[in-house]
């Protein structure tokens, strides 16, 4: 037998051993970092939100109170990939409480993001709110019947209950990416043990 064979086959199985030991030499925190490359999306912080308007009408005034919760939304770019964030809604699904056509701000970001960066939405942030309408003539809420309406629709009552969702322009990255719409969700992400967020739907 040709003596080069000889020279070649331990060679050979060198290359396959060293290949697959490669695909477990990574470590643990080497794991964790190509499972964070994502665009990771998290409720930075919230606040207790309570609004009210009065309204002159010629039967008396007319009120309305927004009831609820104020969220803030973080969203880094862990990708290596620019991405532009528009706007897009969140949600409880606690509409037993809140109701099916429950009042929110859409979340405004807005903001192109380079691989690595990240961005809290606007100051003022969005809310998940109850809405009361007092018609004209009516009494308005009393002090002690407000406090009974803040301390049932409050933020630790949407917690583990909220849904970010958007349309197809919410999250774009550039063509050159190639990265077609229905890859998007492989890349988002919800920041581990978020209080408030369960789903992202993009």
């Amino acid at each position: 037998m040709n003596r080069s064979i000889f020279r070649i086959i331990p060679i050979f199985f060198l290359f396959i051993f060293i290949g697959s030991h490669s695909l477990y030499a990574l470590t643990q925190e080497e794991m964790d970092i190509e499972v964070e490359k994502k665009i990771v999306f998290s409720i930075e912080r919230s606040k207790e939100h309570f609004s009210h308007e009065k309204k002159e009408d010629i039967d008396g005034d007319r009120h309305r109170y927004w009831i609820g919760c104020k969220l803030h939304v973080k969203v880094q770019n862990n990708t290596n990939l620019k991405v532009k964030i528009n706007n897009f809604d969140l949600f409880t699904t606690k509409t037993e409480l809140f109701g099916k056509n429950q009042f929110h701000q859409g979340v405004t970001v807005n903001r192109l993001l380079k691989p690595g960066e990240e961005k809290i939405d606007s100051i003022f942030g969005t809310t998940i709110d109850k809405v009361f309408h007092i018609e004209s003539g009516k009494e308005p809420f009393n002090k002690d019947k407000l406090d009974e309406l803040k301390n049932k629709y409050n933020c630790e009552k949407i917690k583990s209950t909220v849904i970010a969702k958007g349309d197809l322009n919410a999250i774009k990255f550039a063509k050159t990416a190639k990265i077609p719409s229905s890859d998007l969700p492989s890349y988002l992400k919800i920041k581990e043990n978020d209080e408030y967020l369960i789903k992202l739907d993009f």
